[in-house]
């Protein structure tokens, strides 16, 4: 048994005060992040990521991501 933190996605639209005076017609910035929390796990697996010890440890272990991304229209 564990829950995990699979995928959180933050995006923030700028205002648009600000954009216009860089004569834009709109603008947003984006965090994405992936796989970047265990939140629990069963003890028997002794802290390991579930995904990576249900394979029998033969796979690489599932590595934490994180995009960050510009969009500006003009």
């Amino acid at each position: 048994d564990y829950i995990k933190l699979r995928q959180l996605s933050l995006t923030y639209s700028i205002p648009k005060k600000i954009y216009t005076k860089l004569k834009m017609s709109n603008a947003q910035l984006s965090l994405v992040g992936n796989n970047i929390w265990l939140i629990y796990a069963d003890k028997r697996l002794n802290g390991q990521d579930p995904e990576f010890y249900a394979s029998g440890g033969v796979a690489m272990p599932v590595a934490k991501q994180y995009t960050l991304s510009l969009k500006f229209g003009f």
